[in-house]
């Protein structure tokens, strides 16, 4: 309903700008900020300092807006922050119309106040972070997506890769993560000829490297010597930094050269002793730990149900491509199978990964969100058709998730602080 949604954006701005003149920044990119607010040979390179003598140790896409915010409004932390909130409020509204196409206007609206109020979006939407850009750009991706499996329509699978490729300018290769997701997806929900499909996905694949290589291949052109020098490399390539350096080279050091190495104090301390919690750490065990699932799992019984649920009921249903199923069944298994699909491609990496932030899970919100309220309109339904035993699972599940949150405020004290911990 329009008013709901209206109210609910309404709340989520007042939510996200409480605290917009004392949210802090972190010194080392508010300073590029700076740099990039006064300098556009700053601005276009990226680069740490106004002379343009140096670049960041990563792409800088995810500062553009707060430079752009700071040479307007003046540099201060609301300047800084104000991009977030607005990306915030775009990624709630997004998640809204994504999950409306999926399970109807309700399950919409209760996703996107899950959306809004999860703890980690609170705190990254209200504070100047580099994860706020990306996770706007990749729900924007997958509405895209979404649309182009309803009309059939080419360019909006295009268009889901064109997002994509401005996510990578905020967060580089994560950004991809979403990739095996979407094409998985589109080939079994296919509603046209294999070939077709891959036609289409080898398109998508094509824009979405040529927007992601964009900027950093405009860098790459410009003389040694008339531009910063590339942090990250010991080469000055910035193909280095970006695919070595913040890459390929964080799950295997030394993979790709020129990339500077680890810190020799980290990789000390990481072959002396292998203890249970060096080696959870590097799980996706380390999701359902406090530290994690504070910040994005306080739903975590609730997807569950909209996992075991929805796959249940597609199975009983008539199975096949997109064709055996219509309206309604069609578009929820599209919402199941891409939400379970999205938690298995980018939940997989990030659990094996040692995250430096917990700001990294803020690419899983959207899915547990989605299956979460999908999950509740399910076991609803259920409760209203099925008779028996059957009939417990909706008080069994309230009992549960009512247990579950209680044991994360006292096993993490900062569960409701609405501050990630960093890692």
């Amino acid at each position: 309903m329009p008013w709901a949604l209206t109210l609910l954006l309404a709340l989520t701005a007042v939510l996200y700008t409480w605290n917009i003149g004392v949210g802090g920044y972190s010194d080392y990119y508010a300073t590029a900020v700076k740099s990039m607010s006064v300098s556009w040979k700053a601005f276009f390179f990226g680069a740490f300092d106004p002379q343009g003598t140096i670049t960041l140790d990563k792409l800088a896409g995810f500062l553009l807006p707060q430079a752009l915010s700071a040479r307007i409004f003046g540099f201060s932390p609301a300047s800084l922050a104000l991009p977030q909130i607005i990306e915030g409020l775009v990624t709630v509204l997004s998640s809204y119309l994504l999950i409306r196409k999926w399970a109807g206007w309700a399950t919409a609206l209760a996703g996107a106040v899950i959306m809004a109020s999860t703890p980690l979006l609170v705190s990254m939407y209200s504070h100047p972070m580099e994860d706020s850009l990306l996770t706007m750009c990749t729900t924007l991706a997958v509405l895209a997506f979404q649309h182009s499996l309803d009309t059939h329509k080419t360019r909006y699978l295009l268009l889901c890769g064109a997002m994509v490729g401005i996510g990578f300018q905020a967060k580089m290769m994560q950004a991809w993560l979403i990739l095996p997701a979407l094409a998985a997806v589109y080939l079994l929900m296919r509603t046209v000829p294999l070939r077709k499909s891959i036609r289409d996905l080898l398109l998508a694949a094509g824009v979405t490297a040529a927007v992601s290589l964009s900027w950093m291949s405009a860098i790459a052109l410009v003389p040694a010597t008339e531009r910063p020098y590339i942090d990250g490399s010991v080469n000055n390539n910035i193909f280095s930094m970006v695919f070595g350096y913040n890459g390929f080279n964080r799950f295997i050091p030394g993979l790709l050269p020129g990339a500077l190495g680890a810190d020799p104090a980290a990789g000390a301390s990481g072959t002396t002793a292998i203890t249970a919690a060096a080696l959870v750490s590097h799980t996706p065990i380390k999701l359902l730990l406090p530290a994690d699932a504070s910040q994005i799992g306080w739903l975590y019984p609730l997807a569950l149900v909209g996992i075991v649920v929805g796959l249940t009921q597609l199975r009983a249903s008539p199975t096949g491509h997109g064709p055996t199923l219509h309206g309604p069944a069609q578009q929820l298994k599209s919402g199941i199978l891409l939400s379970v699909a999205w938690l298995v491609s980018v939940g997989s990496v990030l659990g094996v990964m040692a995250l430096p932030h917990t700001a990294y899970l803020a690419a899983l919100t959207l899915p547990l969100a989605a299956l979460a309220a999908m999950g509740a309109k399910l076991l609803w339904h259920t409760f209203n058709q099925a008779t028996g035993r059957v009939r417990y699972a909706l008080p069994a599940l309230v009992l549960v998730q009512s247990l579950w949150a209680a044991g994360l405020s006292l096993a993490y004290p900062g569960f409701l602080s609405f501050i990630p911990n960093s890692g």
